[in-house]
C-alpha cells in the first residue's frame, strides 16, 4: 500500500513587486492630474449654463409681471409675494442672490437689469453673468 506523501515542490507566490506597484501608482497619479482640472472646468461651465437658464426664467417671470401690472417690480421679492416666482429662484448656482435693478422711467419701472455676481461673489467683475434679451 502506498502512503500519501506530500512532496514540497518549491513554488513561488505570484504577486506584484514593489516596483510594479509604484509604476502603476505613478501612472494613476498622472492620469488624475490631467483629469481633475478638466472636471473642475466642466463644473464651472455647467454652473454658468445653469445660471443663464435661471436668468432666462427670472426674465420670463418679470415679463409675466409686466404683462399684468404694466411695469416691472421694484425688487425680485415682489415676484415671490405675488406668486410669480419661488423663493429658491433668487439664488444663483454659486449660492449668491441674483442682482436685479429696475429703472424708473417717467412714472413706472419700464426697464430692468438682471445678473449674477458669478463665482467670486463680487459685482462688476469679469465673471459676472448678465441676462441679454
Amino acid at each position: 500500500m502506498k502512503q500519501n506523501t506530500f512532496y514540497h515542490k518549491s513554488f513561488r507566490l505570484k504577486a506584484f513587486s514593489l516596483i510594479e506597484i509604484l509604476v502603476v501608482l505613478a501612472m494613476i497619479g498622472i492620469i488624475l492630474s490631467i483629469a481633475i482640472p478638466r472636471i473642475g472646468k466642466s463644473r464651472e461651465i455647467t454652473n454658468e449654463i445653469a445660471c443663464k437658464a435661471e436668468l432666462t426664467s427670472l426674465s420670463s417671470a418679470l415679463e409675466l409681471y409686466f404683462t399684468k401690472y404694466k411695469e416691472y417690480p421694484e425688487r425680485l421679492d415682489v415676484l415671490i409675494d405675488k406668486g410669480f416666482l419661488s423663493s429658491e429662484a433668487q439664488i444663483d448656482p454659486w449660492g449668491n442672490p441674483y442682482a436685479y435693478r429696475a429703472f424708473y422711467t417717467g412714472k413706472k419701472y419700464k426697464k430692468y437689469q438682471l445678473s449674477s455676481v458669478g463665482p467670486d461673489g463680487i459685482l462688476n467683475t469679469e465673471d459676472d453673468v448678465y441676462y441679454n434679451e
